[in-house]
């Protein structure tokens, strides 16, 4: 194996673990994020609003950042299987995926603090722990979880490749 497939290995398998981080709360049995998890949380109406009012851009911002990311992996599939694309070209659209993705876990962390800040003790322990399962969980993979979860009913819907 070349030291350059070598490279582009390590980088796929980094892609791969940073959208780890972002699907980690993607279990189907689990809420994600917005409705879902507030009813999972079970907060009372004046959380829920108080927690609408505090990050109400959250479930638009996240839809789009998710479909940056999809964009992003469908050119790298693109690139990874043209017979044209350089080594160097493939790695760039690896710094684009990795970057997309950054930015939607960056995103989701945002709310998930903000969050917490409108629940009472036990409720924030219920959901930090959810998200330390979540990125605890060996094999998670690439997925659309959270955000896609939070933008529609809180369920985690993909579940591989074939849930797209």
């Amino acid at each position: 194996m070349s030291r350059r497939t070598l490279m582009i290995a390590v980088l796929l398998l980094l892609v791969a673990s940073a959208s780890f981080v972002v699907t980690v709360l993607a279990k189907p049995e689990r809420p994600t994020g917005g409705p879902g998890v507030l009813s999972w949380l079970r907060v009372s109406d004046s959380q829920r609003q108080s927690i609408l009012a505090a990050d109400p851009t959250f479930e638009a911002e996240a839809r789009a950042l998710q479909s940056e990311v999809k964009a992003q992996r469908a050119k790298l599939a693109e690139a990874l299987t043209s017979a044209d694309a350089t080594d160097e070209q493939i790695l760039a659209q690896i710094e684009r995926v990795n970057e997309a993705e950054h930015a939607l876990e960056r995103r989701v962390t945002s709310y998930l603090l903000k969050v917490r800040h409108h629940l009472t003790a036990e409720q924030r322990v219920r959901l930090m722990n959810l998200a330390a399962e979540r990125v605890c969980e060996p094999g998670r993979g690439r997925g659309q979880g959270a955000a896609r979860g939070a933008a529609e009913d809180g369920r985690g819907q993909h579940r591989g490749r074939g849930g797209q």
